[in-house]
């Protein structure tokens, strides 16, 4: 069984990368590092503190005309986590404030300010967890020099406090191969649902406010390697396309990722 597990997990991987070249003369393609550290504060068996810090990097791109963006972007999270079990159905309840920060070269640097509340469902069949999880992703405030433009209607100070919604829905297999192995696999949908209704027609999209439609794909597989009860590793390769809703969904770009995060937990009881 753990061998059948292994080759389609394996197999996923392949047909995924198989399709990416396909696609790679209809878009942009870069390939980047990504990389996540997470600290798990456990106050009790039902609430988690999360603090989590990231950081991506461009390390190529197909555009022969540029260079590779290199760091691109910096990322922030904390929040609580309430956890409730129901047999072999977990359910948890994230909510979280989540920073991300843009830097530029020659023109002031982009940022936002956002609020994620996170449901996630977990089954447990023997070896094999299910995982769905729901992002509803509030950007409150983005900071952009594309906003500081005259307009006698709206002054550059209103147009950087907006609100857009974006829902990303994650789908995930994960697999116990051995104590310290996990097996993961894993597809997530990016879906705009609210746009700021002050800058929709001046820019939108990361690091904008949120557009409308379907807008990102992103396919996971990897595994995770456990160190320590408190200590593991997530190792991934992460296949992202990137579409424009407004001009037929077409493809724009295609990002490869090298997905790292490392995770600890504190138990405080």
């Amino acid at each position: 069984m753990k061998k059948a597990v292994s080759f389609g997990f394996a197999l996923i991987l392949l047909l995924t990368g198989l399709f990416a070249v396909n696609l790679q003369a209809e878009a942009v393609s870069t390939f980047n590092t990504w990389e996540y550290g997470n600290l798990n504060l456990l106050l009790s068996p039902e609430w988690v503190y999360i603090i989590m810090a990231g950081h991506r990097y461009e390390l190529s791109t197909s555009q022969e005309t540029i260079d590779p963006a290199e760091t691109f972007l910096y990322e922030f999270f904390t929040g609580p986590v309430y956890i409730r079990n129901f047999g072999n159905l977990k359910f948890k309840m994230a909510l979280w404030y989540y920073l991300m920060f843009f830097p530029q070269d020659e023109i002031d640097d982009f940022y936002s300010h956002n609020i994620e509340a996170i449901p996630i469902l977990e089954l447990s069949i023997g070896d094999l967890l299910l995982v769905n999880r729901v992002i509803t992703h509030n950007k409150i405030y983005a900071s952009n020099p594309v906003y500081d433009i005259d307009d006698p209607e709206l002054s550059s100070g209103d147009k950087k406090t907006g609100y857009s919604l974006l829902i990303r829905e994650m789908v995930q297999a994960n697999y116990s191969l051995s104590d310290k192995i996990t097996l993961s696999a894993a597809d997530e949908v990016f879906i705009g649902l609210i746009e700021d209704s002050d800058t929709k027609d001046i820019a939108k999209g990361e690091p904008f406010f949120a557009r409308k439609g379907f807008s990102r794909n992103r396919v996971y597989a990897g595994f995770n390697y456990r160190f320590t009860k408190m200590l593991n590793l997530s190792t991934q390769y992460v296949w992202e396309l990137n579409y424009d809703p407004d001009h037929n969904h077409q493809l724009t770009k295609i990002r490869h990722y090298l997905f790292l995060t490392l995770n600890y937990t504190y138990k405080f009881f």
